[in-house]
């Protein structure tokens, strides 16, 4: 029986679609292959390639007709957790209008919770669950189609939508229960996951703490209240003494692995008449200081907010280089009052 079947559709659908449905992801909507869930004779398991998963539930050929009242036998059930209003899409096949049904029922809803678009009515069983007669379609045709089987508002958030044998060479797909009110399903896809939005970081460095852990001197004197690199009343003050083989250095080491663009901010202010010889940089090495790329410059007098961009280390932390050049004694000077770095 299930060769014939896997014939009558093998021979009738030859055309397939994959499409990207991106509206429909994770976040708002379940996508359930029929053929994986509980299914119960005569409704049978049928496979093809032109099914989502290769596999679909149906009725065969065999005079199986329950039309004026849903049975216990010939199901196929799925079982989701979604809450708010939902539209509920069906992927099926009915060749004609003597095989175009099925009973359909989402256990604990009735009319009062269903809006079905075809306009049937709804029979209650023996055990006071409500069943629609799913009945009446358009597209009798052999190809797979996406019908709206109705619009939900579920109550609670665990369910279980059962598809009852009705009319024979009745054929079913998948389901797709969503959220997404706007569109319509397409051919054969998958769900995507949405990209997870990314956290806002924000590093802040305001020598409140001195130079800590992150920041140490190069050709200075290792003291952060001394020497030409220093903090003085809560700002890191940079000179220098001209000498060619040497300029003041202050490195910082930062972890910032989990951005792909970070931008940085230096609060600034020169001091004493900077002239063109005059330097400040700031350099950055994503290899442990193995290179360096020079992301700023500054060559004249400033106060304000240097800002630039640039991209971090991926595996490591990234080292950022203030440097200082130039520089006549101890008058001209640069005085940073904060750098912060943020996404």
């Amino acid at each position: 029986m299930i060769r014939k079947l896997i014939l009558i559709i093998g021979l009738l659908m030859s055309f397939n679609s994959f499409a990207d449905n991106a509206g429909f992801d994770t976040s708002n909507s379940v996508l359930l292959e029929f053929e994986n869930g509980v299914i119960s004779a005569p409704m049978i398991f049928g496979s093809y390639d032109t099914a989502s998963n290769d596999g679909f539930v149906g009725t065969e050929n065999v005079g199986f007709n329950y039309l004026s009242s849903p049975t216990s036998t010939g199901t196929a059930t799925v079982s989701f957790q979604m809450t708010g209003t939902v539209d509920i899409w069906i992927r099926r096949t009915f060749f004609s209008s003597d095989g175009d049904s099925f009973w359909v029922n989402l256990k604990d809803h009735d009319a009062s919770d269903i809006t079905e678009y075809l306009g049937n009515n709804f029979v209650a069983d023996n055990y006071g669950q409500s069943w629609l007669n799913w009945n009446s379609h358009d597209n009798l045709t052999p190809d797979w189609h996406w019908e709206k089987y109705a619009t939900v508002n579920l109550n609670g958030s665990s369910h279980k939508l059962t598809l009852m044998s009705r009319e024979d060479d009745s054929f079913a797909d998948v389901v797709l229960i969503t959220q997404n009110l706007t569109e319509t399903p397409d051919g054969i896809f998958s769900l995507s996951v949405p990209a997870q939005p990314v956290e806002p970081i924000e590093i802040i460095e305001d020598w409140s703490n001195g130079y800590g852990s992150t920041w140490f001197e190069m050709f200075d004197d290792d003291s952060e209240l001394s020497g030409n690199v220093r903090i003085d009343n809560g700002v890191l003050v940079m000179d220098d003494i001209l000498e060619t083989a040497q300029v003041t250095r202050l490195v910082g080491s930062f972890d910032l692995t989990d951005l792909e663009t970070a931008n940085i901010t230096i609060d600034v202010a020169t001091f004493d008449n900077l002239e063109v010889e005059d330097s400040f940089f700031v350099n950055i090495s994503v290899d442990g200081g193995a290179t360096w790329s020079r992301i700023l410059t500054m060559t004249d007098d400033y106060t304000g907010n240097l800002l630039t961009s640039f991209t971090p280390a991926s595996d490591q932390d990234t080292l950022i280089k203030l440097l200082v050049a130039g520089f006549n004694g101890n008058c001209e000077q640069v005085k940073i009052n904060s750098i912060s770095i943020n996404n």
